[in-house]
């Protein structure tokens, strides 16, 4: 999510440097922010930084914590964080389905 926000407008050129953690650092301290639509999108951002650098579950944590400040009310939001839910939720299916390619445990015979 982008924001007008002046200290989140700087997190766009991060983003397109592909500066995650620095971005994050950005995106971590309005997470809590009194305002519910940067907070919303903060977490939600915290939630592709994650997936970005790897850390699927923390993103998943994320995008949930983002989904629930608001919840049902607001459509759009709730259906873009619960799309991102599925699809991280699947991306780590899929990552353990390749890594069970390369590493099958042996089966044991009896």
């Amino acid at each position: 999510y982008r924001s007008g926000q002046i200290d989140l407008k700087k997190t766009e050129a991060m983003v397109a440097e592909g500066k995650w953690l620095e971005a994050a650092e950005i995106w971590r301290k309005h997470v809590n922010n009194p305002n519910k639509n940067i907070a919303a999108k903060c977490k939600f951002n915290m939630a592709l930084a994650c997936e970005m650098l790897g850390q699927l579950d923390a993103a998943i944590d994320w995008a949930v914590q983002s989904y629930h400040v608001f919840g049902q009310k607001n459509p759009v939001h709730e259906q873009n964080s619960l799309e991102y839910i599925n699809i991280l939720n699947q991306r780590k299916l899929d990552i353990k389905r390749i890594e069970y390619q390369f590493n099958p445990e042996p089966i044991s015979v009896k």
